[in-house]
């Protein structure tokens, strides 16, 4: 699975635990084998940019013209089957989301805040809690007072984006939100349920505490909102002896006001910006953490480290922050000096109490907030994966036991493609395959195939014809299935007839415990492409570089049929990702041959003949492959089916990814040593493939004179 996070870190001077998050995430989803692309833009990037630059942060949230370009460019590149949003401000800007819907990708975005209506994102302003801009047209409050960096300058275009990127948040496909409280903040946006999934943040396990250690530690931005005033005031009002101290870590805007304090308190220390390696040595030497916030945090990332390293918590009664720490591991206060005065007398005149709701914290981070028990990314990724909609491509993958055909409503209509796809013998619109009895087949791929205009038609008539059983009734060859399929010793708790055809070819999967064990081609006798087939599979076993080969468990002749078995390839997601990127890489290799192993020519290489996984992909169906490679074969055949059965490209489109302009191909034709135009080996293609349906005539028939022009 390839996935494109996407986010703007914030300021360092500003530290934040949304660029610890997506650090975080980065990290697991690697070490769980996902491939990661990060597209990071860093707003410290300002700092160096010129005059015009610097002016151009006044549409960058609305739209980025120079990283909608940047990001398109990545996304054509890498193929990702998923993009993950965090943050998109200033200087990304969420028009990303559409450049990323143009490419058919899902998209993810991490609700950090509240800045789909709020421009600073928090709900504050002027010390208190404030949602004076929640349900207005245009948030005019947030430019009058200056919301965003306290510049009205720089709210106009913050407000500007909020209102003009409503439409975007609807092409989001999942929004993961951090707690409950911006949950229901998307909620009041008209976001539905099934959209929100939320996903509180987690934190690695330090392992197990160090024993509880002397003082008080603060560790955040050091802002008004968070409530450094509120607690160096508490602090100065509860006047405690020497055994106790302040310690506080972090940067921000207040920075000063903190040295100031500490320089005439003994007993307060500031630490400064602190490593990941120093943050947790400071958490192991207190004794316990304060989370003073005056605004409504979304979550609370210092208070879940808290809890990580049993240190139990003093936060306010607002916001995200009670909720985590409960009652029972730790203290919950006023969101004022008073409340967290209070609340360090009672923590800290009780060191048997301080202990128990030390080991209560620990459990706490246990059970909710450790990376097992988060939500996991490849989950969410995995339930949003598009299945195509050719028939090709889903029956290709139902027999790598990746899409389970009953699960699978048939599109008919919405593409000239899908109208191939008929329902058997008037079955239910859900489509039930996996069957121990064999009464049908599904209808051949190359059956219907009508213009777009007729699509309509053909649906009609398609279910009509397979009502009343004219729609590929099993053939005669069908009946005795079981029987060959038992003399091949291919034994299954159930059977899935997959794809017949016309000329008597069958693909039957067989299923143990609910998932599909092997996959079976049957042919007539005369039928040399499976003798092929299995001559490839074995020349090509043991021989692993960009690619590799399903394993062959069965070749042989029963009752005047050609039986071919391989086991069924574990597909790991539900999508075809192969892109040209990919192929060319496969193709290339393909021809080069390597060690003892022959050049050859796949002769299908197509998305759909492909399983891809962690950058090795599995080709199936051999039966064209030859030991006469042809220059290109691979890779037009890749581009040009891909264009007819998917209609990924018109054959205007094809020929320019084809050509000896596009550097991928020039580099393909110097790495093989050829020297021939592309227009030749295409040309050759197309003469030398023999297509039955006039779909196919047509679009070879259009490419063709396109190259002679």
């Amino acid at each position: 699975m390839r996935v494109v996070i996407a986010h703007n870190r914030y300021r360092s001077e500003n530290p934040s635990g949304e660029n610890r998050v997506v650090e975080s995430d980065i990290e697991q989803l690697r070490a769980d084998g996902v491939e990661v692309y990060p597209y990071i833009r860093d707003s410290d990037e300002i700092t160096n940019w010129t005059a015009a630059g610097k002016a151009g942060l006044a549409v960058r949230p609305l739209v980025s013209p120079a990283d909608a370009i940047a990001f398109r460019q990545m996304l054509r590149r890498v193929r990702p089957d998923i993009v993950h949003l965090h943050n998109p401000f200033p200087i990304i800007s969420p028009w990303i989301v559409r450049t990323a819907k143009a490419e058919r990708i899902p998209v993810v975005q991490t609700v950090h805040n509240y800045r789909h209506v709020c421009v600073n994102g928090i709900h504050f302003r002027d010390g208190n809690p404030c949602t004076e801009c929640v349900g207005k047209t245009f948030p005019w409050p947030a430019v009058q007072h200056g919301c965003y960096q306290g510049s009205r300058a720089r709210s106009l275009p913050m407000a500007a984006a909020v209102t003009a990127h409503r439409g975007t948040w609807d092409l989001v496909d999942r929004f993961l939100p951090v707690g409950e409280a911006v949950a229901d903040h998307l909620r009041a946006l008209g976001i539905a349920d099934n959209r929100i999934e939320v996903r509180p943040n987690v934190v690695d396990d330090p392992g197990e505490p160090a024993p509880l250690g002397e003082g008080v530690l603060f560790v955040g931005r050091l802002s008004e909102e968070k409530g450094v005033r509120a607690l160096l005031e508490a602090w100065r009002t509860i006047n405690l002896d020497d055994r106790h101290s302040l310690s506080i870590a972090g940067d921000g805007e207040l920075r000063h006001e903190v040295e100031a304090a500490a320089s005439s308190d003994p007993s307060l220390r500031y630490l400064g910006l602190l490593s990941k390696a120093k943050l947790d040595d400071a958490y192991r030497r207190c004794a316990i953490v304060v989370g003073p916030s005056l605004c409504h945090e979304s979550d609370g990332i210092s208070i879940v480290a808290a809890l990580s390293h049993g240190r139990p918590a003093i936060t306010t009664n607002i916001g995200a922050p009670p909720t985590i720490v409960g009652e029972d591991a730790g203290w919950i206060v006023a969101p004022d000096s008073a409340g967290l005065a209070g609340g360090l007398r009672a923590a800290l005149s009780d060191r048997a109490e301080l202990e128990q709701r030390s080991m209560r914290a620990r459990s706490k981070y246990l059970a909710e907030r450790a990376p097992k028990s988060g939500l996991g990314l490849s989950r969410v990724y995995q339930g949003l994966i598009r299945i195509p909609d050719s028939p090709l491509a889903i029956l290709d993958l139902a027999a790598t036991g990746s899409v389970d055909l009953a699960e699978v409503r048939p599109n008919l209509g919405s593409n000239p493609t899908c109208n191939s796809w008929v329902r058997p013998l008037g079955f239910p619109r859900r489509v039930g395959m996996h069957t121990t009895a064999l009464p049908f087949a599904v209808a051949s791929t190359q059956i219907y195939q009508p213009q777009k205009s007729r699509a309509k038609a053909a649906k009609r008539v398609g279910v009509a014809l397979a009502r009343v059983g004219l729609a590929r009734q099993a053939d005669s060859q069908l009946v005795d299935l079981e029987r060959i399929l038992k003399d091949a010793d291919l034994e299954a708790d159930g059977l899935s007839v997959l794809r017949s055809s016309r000329d008597g070819r069958s693909i039957v999967g067989g299923q143990r415990g609910g998932h599909m064990s092997w996959v079976a081609k049957i042919g007539p006798i005369g039928d040399h492409s499976l003798r092929n087939e299995s001559i490839f599979l074995t020349m090509m076993a043991g021989f692993e570089g960009a690619w590799k080969t399903p394993n062959m468990i069965y070749y042989g002749k029963h009752a005047e049929q050609n039986v071919i078995a391989t086991e069924a390839v574990s597909h790991p997601q539900r999508a075809i990702t192969l892109g040209l990127d990919d192929a060319i890489r496969i193709a290339t290799d393909l021809f080069l041959g390597e060690g003892q192993r022959p050049p050859i020519v796949h002769g299908d290489l197509t998305p759909w003949n492909c399983i891809y996984d962690s950058g090795v992909a599995t080709l199936l169906d051999w039966e064209t492959a030859s030991l006469d490679p042809t220059p290109m074969w691979d890779i037009c055949h890749f581009v040009i089916q891909r264009g007819i059965l998917l209609g990924s490209y018109s054959p205007r489109t094809a020929l320019r990814l084809l050509s000896i302009n596009n550097p991928r191909i020039a580099e393909y034709l110097r790495s093989i040593k050829c020297k021939t135009d592309p227009r030749f080996l295409i040309d050759e293609y197309i003469q030398t493939t023999q297509r039955a349906t006039f779909k196919s005539s047509r679009y070879l028939g259009r490419m063709q004179r396109l190259l002679h022009v």
